[in-house]
């Protein structure tokens, strides 16, 4: 969903591959030179703790291993999976340690150095799987560096080689296989310093992880809270063990207790990477949720911008869409939104929608170490995006299907005004110039039979004026025109076969397409009640203005009907359109022998009077 600009910190995120034959294969050697580790340690029996000790090296083999490829299929951009992954093969030559041949054995104890050095370099680049600033290289470079080299040193002048690890200790038979000199004060002062230096730089690290936390931004505290602190009692367990061996308080209380707490922690340093990846994913999961359920309110780009700045705890965050035509990146406020500098500590992610970029997110450097965050966020301002093109293709839909509505209800008016007219002035006028050529040619007859035909015949055209009348007043009713909606009603109500009441709450005189659409609406409710409702049913139709709408209702006492009637019809089709032509909607609400009420509602906006 995400993919970073060039020069961008942010990552891209793919959808996470099926599991792949290099990581079955990764894990299964992993697990082979776990089981080596505990079947030739335990079979050491020169060590003092081979049970332990088999655990603890089969431990530091497998978990960084396993963790690599977790951390690597969940972040596959970051490098802190690929880099478990080379340290727990690098703890295998460590095997060597509990090898009963004197030059393995001699490796195995020298290679400690490394495992040391691998293990302090993955808690500096936790959790980014990058040495940053000058105090973490400086650490390894200046302290850790010839700590390991001091302690190789000292195993030089010793005929009897002992590991510095706190459950490594040799009970007996610790032949050195490599002595340059046989000085074993020389190798103790040297062992002396080596274990105080370890204790230095231990101390050093524990600094720089809690200055870490102090000073760093809210990403980037949430990316430590969880590895850090485990790291740090590991730092802490190291630094009492190998001092009191340097200040001479080996066999003390102090000493015991540090040493099985240093075991654990080392084991536990991995777990941390672990869990604070779980940690994360969790975190993102219900941010993701969070930010969904925002979006989901349709907030405008401004407000939605904020929460995220909440939910991913980075105070500048800035979220952008693009806009086709300044060809830019602008926010919610309408500033433009341009790839940061490279030293500014902040990234800029692009969210892609099938290939293409739609919106970014600008936020901080620490954020590309948290995925899952910017993929919710990304996927928050995705969602914002296609909600809003929803909502604007929507809106213009129904603005389009109103204007339509509208057209056709103005268009109707017309043709129906047309037609008015054209039944006054042309079918009645030439039917009522027929009826006088009647007239005259019965008065100017002496043939009685032809009077009568032709009296006839003039009844035929009175009857058919009186039809074209009441048709034309139909069409488009000269009281409707003349005096509004009330008297048109009161008009229809006087020749309605069942009781009629109209109730005007004074809502005056209102636009032409509002009053057609009311009149017409009311009219067609009232044939529906004269046709349904019953013989004894009587209608009361209200007019009035409330809570800035004009509202009209036609309520019946009829049989009414039940819910499985249709609310269909072509009669409710057309009061449906005709109210929705305007602006308003229309209710129907009936039940069995309850009677109906057809409601209708029409914005005041389209009701002013301003409109005439």
């Amino acid at each position: 969903m995400t993919s970073p600009r060039p020069g961008s910190a942010a990552p891209r995120l793919p959808e996470r591959p099926p599991v792949a034959w290099w990581e079955v294969a990764v894990v299964a050697a992993g697990v082979a030179a776990a089981a080596v580790a505990i079947v030739v340690t335990l079979t050491a029996d020169f060590l003092v703790y081979p049970g332990w000790l088999a655990l603890q090296k089969a431990d530091v083999i497998l978990a960084p291993i396993a963790i690599g490829v977790y951390w690597h299929r969940r972040r596959p951009q970051s490098r802190m999976g690929p880099m478990l992954i080379a340290f727990g093969f690098l703890h295998v030559p460590f095997i060597a340690q509990s090898s009963g041949n004197d030059a393995l054995y001699t490796f195995g104890v020298h290679w400690q150095a490394v495992i040391y050095l691998v293990t302090l370099t993955a808690i500096l680049a936790f959790p980014s799987g990058r040495l940053d600033g000058r105090a973490a290289r400086a650490i390894l470079l200046v302290g850790a560096l010839p700590t390991a080299a001091l302690s190789v040193a000292a195993g030089l002048f010793s005929p009897q080689l002992s590991s510095v690890g706190s459950i490594a200790a040799c009970r007996t038979g610790c032949d050195n296989a490599v002595v340059i000199a046989d000085e074993p004060s020389l190798a103790m002062r040297l062992l002396d310093v080596d274990r105080a230096a370890i204790a230095a730089v231990a101390l050093a690290t524990v600094a720089l992880l809690v200055w870490r936390l102090a000073t760093g931004t809210a990403p980037q505290r949430r990316a430590l809270a969880i590895g850090t602190p485990i790291a740090v009692v590991f730092l802490l367990s190291q630094a009492v063990y190998q001092g009191a061996f340097s200040l001479g308080y080996a066999d003390s209380t102090v000493t015991e207790y540090s040493r099985w707490t240093l075991a654990a922690a080392r084991s536990a340093v991995w777990y941390g990477f672990l869990v604070a990846l779980v940690a994360a994913q969790l975190f993102a999961s219900r941010v993701l949720r969070e930010m969904v359920n925002e979006s989901l309110r349709r907030p405008p780009l401004r407000e939605l911008a904020a929460h995220l700045r909440r939910c991913l705890g980075d105070p500048r965050l800035l979220l952008a869409f693009w806009d086709p035509r300044a060809h830019r990146w602008t926010d919610g406020d309408g500033h433009v939104v341009d790839a940061p500098p490279p030293a500014s500590g902040r990234a800029l992610t692009e969210v892609e929608r099938e290939a293409v970029p739609v919106a970014v997110i600008e936020h901080d450097a620490r954020l590309a170490d948290d995925p899952e965050l910017l993929h919710a966020a990304g996927a928050t301002a995705l969602l914002a995006l296609e909600n809003a093109e929803v909502r604007a293709a929507r809106d213009s839909s129904l603005a389009e299907l109103r204007d339509s509505r509208a057209r056709l209800a103005a268009a109707s008016a017309l043709e129906r005004l047309r037609l008015e007219r054209d039944l006054h002035d042309g079918a009645q006028q030439r039917l009522f110039a027929i009826g006088i050529k009647l007239d005259a040619l019965r008065a100017g007859t002496n043939d009685e039979r032809l009077a009568r035909e032709l009296a006839e015949i003039d009844e035929d055209v009175t009857a058919t004026v009186e039809e074209l009348r009441a048709l034309a007043h139909g069409l488009y009713p000269p009281t409707l025109r003349e005096r509004g909606v009330p008297d048109a009603l009161r008009s229809v109500a006087q020749v309605s076969p069942i009781p009629i009441e109209v109730v005007d709450g004074g809502i005056g005189r209102l636009p032409e397409p509002v009053e057609e659409a009311i009149y017409f609406s009311a009219r067609e409710a009232i044939q529906n009640a004269t046709k349904h409702a019953g013989r004894s049913a009587k209608v009361v139709v209200t007019l009035e203005r409330t809570n800035g709408r004009m509202v009209f209702a036609v309520a019946d006492d009829g049989v009414g009907f039940g819910g499985g009637g249709s609310h269909d019809g072509m009669g409710i089709t057309s009061m449906r359109d005709r109210v929705g032509a305007v602006g308003g909607h229309l209710e129907i609400a009936s039940r069995p022998q309850g009677g109906t009420v057809v409601r209708g509602s029409i914005p005041v906006a389209h009701a002013a009077n301003d409109d005439l």
